[in-house]
């Protein structure tokens, strides 16, 4: 992960009622490779023919019908963009069947293209009619506006989600707990869930095997997970039982017990209340660096650079220093004023490979000062880090950074 990845908390929140319900979409679009696809250019007209004279047969047979062909074409998901997300590549192509041939007396064979009916997986649980919920606070109308959002999007693209497993992972993940699905589990169900949309989402594309339950379930929970997931980095508190009810609605088709006004109208206010509690918060963090950095750079070995960087040496080496051209390998660990530890390459076993000017700026300053070999611990003031906006999901606003960080390599 990127350490220079910015994204504020609400720019996404915008002023339209289905901000989220969008972004969602996007997420699910792109693991699955399914986004919008350009129309291919319409086919030349074929060159006109001199009519041929045909005697016609005695006693013609009736040529045997074409199997039907069923489309397979649909209106692509409609999605806002969002920065891309690895996605598994689609399987090999399934050679096209081949073209039919029908006799007709005295008259040379006419081959009819034949193609298999694409099939398609049907719900695992299908959408249960929701009962109509009481909404008091906003913050139960604001998790019922997105919950109905997100729920009319996935029905209305028809991805054949078990609704069970689905609502399970959303309310799993809203609750803070990790994925139940592992990494290889996902990658299996993923690419046959890749197959079966490609099949349903692009003409001509080869009948896909039907997906089973299983899979539908394992797929169901991965969506339901970055649903959820996502709802809490963007920091929204949102009820668990109102979203989910309110999800159930929309996956019914049911109509939303909030007009789009009024959801617009909540959206608004929520986004203008949430802006201000985090101006509120970024003061308080900024002040809490501001006063830790003046006791810090009293202390005996700590090294103050003009821009406000923070460092003391835990350990020297005597390799390259790294210029802005290179790219540097290293081992770190990240903490907040308080020791909540945010980010640690220490703690995935793998070392973090990156160029020098990718990252924060009090990183990029750090790194050209060291060498190969050095071990230090940085102390870095919001603006050479995530600015007054922070990371949402793991660093919060204006807040001051520590880092024990080891530069092992100059490449």
């Amino acid at each position: 992960m990127k350490l220079n990845s910015r994204t504020a908390p609400f720019e996404r929140l915008r002023n339209e009622s289905r901000f989220l319900a969008a972004l969602t979409l996007t997420s699910i679009a792109l693991t699955i490779g399914c986004g919008d696809k350009p129309e291919p250019a319409p086919a030349p007209e074929p060159a006109a023919k001199a009519p041929v004279e045909i005697t016609p047969p005695a006693s013609p047979e009736p040529a045997p019908k074409p199997a039907a062909i069923v489309s397979s074409e649909r209106k692509p998901v409609e999605v806002a963009a969002k920065a891309p997300v690895k996605t598994t590549p689609p399987a090999p192509p399934v050679a096209a069947p081949k073209p039919a041939a029908v006799a007709s007396s005295k008259l040379k064979s006419v081959e009819v293209a034949a193609k298999a009916p694409v099939k398609t997986t049907p719900p695992a649980s299908p959408p249960t009619s929701a009962k109509p919920v009481q909404l008091n606070s906003t913050i139960q109308k604001v998790s019922y506006v997105i919950g109905h959002n997100i729920g009319s999007s996935i029905a209305k693209d028809a991805l054949g989600l078990d609704e069970t497993a689905l609502t399970a992972a959303i309310k799993g993940a809203l609750a803070k707990q990790p994925s139940k699905v592992s990494p290889q589990e996902q990658q299996a169900a993923m690419t046959a869930f890749q197959q079966h949309m490609m099949a349903k989402r692009q003409p001509g594309a080869p009948a896909a095997s039907a997906m089973s339950k299983e899979q539908t379930k394992t797929v169901s929970s991965v969506i339901g997970n970055n649903i959820g997931s996502g709802i809490v980095r963007d920091g929204i508190d949102a009820d668990a039982n109102i979203f989910v009810a309110a999800l159930k609605a929309g996956l019914a088709k049911q109509p939303s017990q909030i007009s789009e006004e009024d959801s617009k109208s909540i959206m608004t206010a929520f986004q203008a209340e949430a802006k201000v509690k985090k101006e509120a918060e970024a003061k308080l963090l900024a002040k809490a660096g501001e006063d830790f950095l003046e006791a810090n750079k009293k202390k005996k070995g700590v090294t103050v650079t003009k821009s406000g960087l923070q460092y003391e040496v835990i350990k020297s080496g005597n390799g390259k220093t790294p210029t802005t051209a290179d790219k540097v390998t290293t081992h770190y660990t990240g903490t907040l004023v308080d020791g909540t530890k945010f980010d640690s390459s220490v703690d995935r076993g793998t070392p973090a490979t990156f160029p020098v000017t990718g990252v924060i700026k009090g990183w990029t300053e750090a790194l050209q000062l060291m060498k190969e070999g050095d071990k230090w611990r940085l102390f870095i003031p919001y603006q050479l880090a995530y600015g007054p906006q922070g990371r949402p999901g793991s660093i919060p606003p204006a807040a001051m950074l520590i880092f024990e960080i080891e530069l092992i390599k100059v490449n």
